[in-house]
């Protein structure tokens, strides 16, 4: 019996976009107040995982992309709106054969 990988999607931005994402997410004001304290943070995050021996895979968030995934499902902008923009993403990727 084969066992699936464990992938974990990572919320990744830009530094260009991070202003705009802030301003745009409904829970922007909890993000890390700059990009360079956020960027510390995930990479912290993607690290650890890799070292428990996880897939980890950094999903790009742009404004664009995830203001029309809530519009089009009717979801605020917020962090449970990211996280299900990544599981999907991971989960496409995955489908595609991206991440065996």
């Amino acid at each position: 019996m084969s066992t699936l990988p464990l992938v974990v999607g990572i919320t990744w931005y830009s530094r260009e976009d991070y202003p705009s994402l802030q301003r745009l997410f409904a829970d922007g004001s909890g993000l890390p107040r700059t990009y360079d304290d956020w960027l510390k943070a995930a990479q912290l995050g993607f690290d650890m995982l890799q070292r428990e021996g996880k897939t980890a895979v950094k999903i790009e968030v742009t404004p664009a992309a995830i203001k029309a995934y809530c519009i089009a499902r009717g979801l605020d902008i917020d962090s449970k709106a990211r996280l299900q923009f990544i599981n999907e993403a991971v989960k496409d990727r995955y489908d595609r054969g991206e991440l065996r």
